[in-house]
């Protein structure tokens, strides 16, 4: 299982190389927003330098406490394309998303198919184990928004997002191509090796601080026993 942590620690190094700081202030042309940190990562290693990337709650904040200050809502009204996770994750920005239009992207809806086989065996869950409290499970829309924690549903994510952003910024396709290829590439290889590492173990579980990884349980076939608490 050690091994397996190291290799989430190795994706995350990952995604997080090409990360610099960024003045708010630069005009760099296009601008794309993510709502959290995870999909900031990403779509910077998808377009690169050529359209700058910002994330909105910083990876230090908890989206649980965070309130947008105005410079931030002036950069949704900036941005050419906003990426958000969905599934109630970014309550305290919906009155100004809900004014986003066509330039919204939620996760959620991208990745809607593997959501809702996750909602079914939560549901047979439930019915197996009734005696469970609603405390227990998680608060967001009734089903984990922690999508990003899963490099099968990254894989897919990536496939969709890449769409999105070669139709919306055509004179970036190739390199947004030939960007997407590397990225599969690597979450593929991460996919095969935490297949081949939990082949070497007997039935897993796993104990986690937050809630956080029932997509990752579910894609590996690990026993999620529990975490301890379900809010940050």
């Amino acid at each position: 299982m050690k091994k397996i942590v190291y290799i989430l620690s190795f994706i995350l190094i990952c995604l997080g190389a090409c990360k610099a700081p960024v003045d708010k202030n630069q005009d760099k042309g296009p601008l794309i927003l993510s709502s959290i940190h995870p999909y900031e990562l990403l779509l910077k290693q998808m377009v690169g330098d050529a359209i700058e990337v910002r994330s909105m709650i910083p990876p230090n904040a908890s989206v649980h406490s965070f309130s947008p200050q105005p410079s931030d809502l002036k950069d949704l009204h900036k941005a050419e394309l906003i990426v958000i996770n969905g599934l109630g994750l970014e309550d305290m920005l919906k009155q100004s998303l809900d004014k986003a239009g066509n330039k919204l992207i939620d996760s959620s809806l991208l990745l809607s198919d593997l959501i809702a086989l996750d909602s079914l065996n939560q549901v047979r869950e439930q019915l197996i184990h009734n005696h469970q409290t609603e405390d227990e499970h998680h608060h967001h829309s009734g089903s984990d928004p922690h999508l990003w924690t899963s490099p099968r549903m990254m894989m897919k994510l990536a496939t969709k997002l890449k769409a999105e952003l070669v139709e919306r910024f055509t004179d970036f396709a190739p390199l947004i191509n030939h960007n997407y290829e590397t990225i599969y590439s690597g979450l593929s290889a991460a996919d095969e090796l935490i297949k081949n590492e939990r082949k070497t173990f007997t039935d897993p579980a796993l104990v986690t601080y937050h809630n956080s990884f029932h997509y990752f349980c579910r894609d590996y076939d690990i026993h999620y026993l529990g975490w301890v608490q379900s809010s940050p």
